[in-house]
């Protein structure tokens, strides 16, 4: 079950592409969206089905602070630590932020 606790960001679409690194994966830029976020990490829609374990390449565009229109790109290492389906029946996965790999 997904934290209670998450934050909602329906307000804010943030933009995110990842490639699994599972061996046998394919070398495909996946892109999705952020649903919402917690304190180690995000939820994300996926095109394509993830398990519990999978290692993702993520790679997040995120608006400036500044009210000029700008964005930065964030990238990171994340692993898949759960799976639900949201309301519309997307299934969404939480993917806790990995520091200790390389990205």
């Amino acid at each position: 079950m997904f934290d209670k606790h998450a934050v909602p960001l329906c307000q804010m679409a943030i933009p995110v592409s990842f490639w699994c690194l599972e061996l046998g994966s394919d070398l495909f830029e996946y892109s999705t969206r952020m649903v919402s976020a917690f304190d180690q990490g995000f939820v994300i829609t996926s095109p394509r089905r993830l398990r519990n374990g999978s290692v993702l390449s993520l790679r997040l565009r995120v608006q400036s602070d500044e009210y000029d229109g700008s964005y930065f790109e964030s990238r990171c290492i994340g692993c898949v630590i759960a799976q639900e389906k949201l309301y519309d029946g997307a299934i969404a996965y939480k993917v806790r932020l990995d520091d200790s790999l390389p990205n």
